[in-house]
């Protein structure tokens, strides 16, 4: 199950590209940064450790966009294992209920979906799920061993020390050997991460990523915000009846480790309320608790005292969180409509769609990308605000509108009001103005294809981005430095039709601008036209 999830839902994350460019920099001896030719470099990640095993993919002749996400899907088989094990130790040897508990998580459709993607999500997970298993599962905690996996943990994930040093206080023993326990533990970990801060502020300058500062930060907006986010992932996935039930059947059981795994469990939902939420689908700041669940769920099977019983309930569990991946809901779209929390976007999508719109788009941006990297330099730059498959396979200097990877922008107040979850700072295109970017703007309009009604329907829609493209440029006169350039470009679903706003010399522009910006509109109208000709 776990396989067949994960070949429906692979994809690569837009925003994994920014973490393979950091990567492929590094591996080519440019160092560890996004735009090579900057003055100061910035921290545009906030996962060292992954980029650090990406820029050893890369070195050693590797494909960034397959093998990364293959060693992430190789990290949730693991932690399937893992889970497996540990039910049955908590349970006693009970191997029904440790395959029952097993088999949902593997046919959670999240828990898939995050296995690749391409970024640090699900060895994250692995990490946090080792750290815990460490401390809390067995009778005498392990130091250690939980040592081992949180030092990497508080390295690949910003938040990853926190969470290592919270899991390290809730060691359920007596005040004497916890204080212990969590010095032998705790002194090593600060001080391994110590030195890995010391040299990051010493190389970026700044004591946190650039993608820190770049969010609006803790308010009652993003809080309410974070909340909504929350709140439809449990409607959507009906969690809470599961966590409720298994709760209190595994509480019941005084299973070891079971207090500090619920109250762990708790942690993770409050803290993507307090972060204010994510844009991306399916609850991925919420997947390290997704294990510690199944391993209740394992012991809450376990207490049943008829073999019917936990194969009905496990099969309940596992029915209500596969639905969803389906795009088939319990809950209506109106109740779970009501708590949108992607506010860049007037129309709410449930999670199965904010999945497939997530793919096409990486997807897309690849191609553009690409298109680009055909008819660009490698001295030209561009203003752009997805900047992760654009930038990767381009190759240009970008100036980030979101500002993940420019300071100038991650420093500016926050306006107050609320776009994309965890990307509430973004300026206006002229923002970059005085630097002369290349590029000013880009778009794919891409060949009609399918049926009749479906390729008049495409075409339909590339007049109407084209003609609201074209208006909204005419009426900005500062522009005028800039013009429309189009260039059909085949690739592998057939052809588009690349447009962009280029930087041209005033030897270029002529006398009048106007006359040349016309000529270069008819232009595109006119390869618009080919364009919708095209066979298909």
């Amino acid at each position: 199950m776990y396989g067949w999830l994960v070949t429906r839902f692979w994809f690569v994350c837009d925003d994994a590209f920014i973490s393979f460019r950091y990567a492929r920099h590094w591996a080519a001896g440019e160092g560890l940064v996004y735009n090579p030719a900057a003055e100061i470099p910035v921290e545009g990640y906030s996962n060292f450790l992954w980029v650090a095993i990406s820029a050893l993919v890369e070195r050693c002749g590797g494909d960034l966009v397959f093998v990364v996400p293959c060693l992430s899907v190789l990290c949730g088989a693991w932690l399937l294992t893992l889970v497996f094990r540990t039910c049955e130790e908590r349970t006693g040897g009970n191997t029904e209920a440790a395959f029952l508990a097993t088999a949902t998580l593997a046919a959670f459709p999240p828990f898939a979906l995050w296995a690749s993607s391409g970024l640090e999500t699900m060895p994250f997970a692995l990490l946090f799920f080792l750290t815990h298993r460490a401390l809390h599962t067995t009778a005498h905690p392990a130091p250690g061993k939980a040592l081992v996996a949180a030092l990497p943990m508080a390295l690949i994930r910003l938040e990853g020390i926190a969470w290592a040093l919270v899991l390290g206080l809730l060691v359920r023993l007596g005040v004497r050997d916890r204080l212990m326990h969590f010095g032998k533990y705790s002194l090593p970990l600060v001080g391994g991460y110590l030195i890995y801060w010391w040299w990051r502020w010493d190389y970026y300058g700044l004591p946190l990523p650039n993608t820190a500062y770049a969010k609006s930060g803790m308010n009652p907006q993003t809080l309410v915000r974070g909340l909504d986010y929350v709140v439809v992932f449990l409607l959507t996935f009906l969690t809470p009846l599961q966590l409720v039930w298994t709760g209190w059947a595994a509480w019941r059981g005084k299973s070891q480790g079971t207090p500090a795994t619920i109250l762990v469990i708790l942690g993770v939902h409050i803290y993507a309320i307090l972060v204010g939420g994510d844009f991306m689908s399916m609850g991925r700041f919420l997947v390290p608790a997704f294990a510690l669940q199944a391993v209740l769920l394992g012991q809450a099977l376990a207490s049943r005292r008829t073999s019917l019983a936990p194969r009905v309930m496990a099969a309940v569990f596992l029915l209500l969180g596969l639905l969803p991946g389906f795009d088939v809901h319990l809950v209506p779209e109106s109740i779970r409509a009501r708590f949108h929390f992607r506010h860049n976007t007037t129309a709410y999508r449930s999670e199965y769609q904010q999945w497939k719109f997530m793919k096409s788009n990486s997807h897309d941006l690849a191609i553009l990308g690409q298109a680009l990297a055909q008819v660009s330099d490698s001295e030209d730059s561009m203003v752009f605000g997805a900047i992760g498959a654009v930038g990767y396979y381009s190759g240009l200097h970008i100036y980030d509108k979101i500002g993940l990877v420019n300071r100038e922008v991650a420093s500016l107040p926050w306006d107050g009001e609320l776009h994309s979850p965890g990307h509430d700072k973004v300026v206006e295109w002229d923002y970059f103005l005085p630097q002369h970017p290349t590029y000013l703007f880009s778009m794919l309009l891409h060949e009609p294809s399918g049926r009749p009604a479906a390729r008049e329907r495409k075409a339909a829609k590339n007049r109407s981005m084209a003609t609201n493209w074209m208006e909204y440029w005419r009426q900005h006169s500062a522009y005028f430095e800039y013009l429309p350039a189009s260039y059909l470009i085949p690739h592998e679903r057939g052809r588009s039709l690349l447009v962009v706003l280029r930087k041209c010399p005033p030897a270029e522009r002529g006398l009048d601008p106007s006359i040349e910006w016309n000529r270069e509109v008819r232009e595109l109208v006119r390869k618009l036209t080919e364009l919708e000709a095209s066979p298909g």
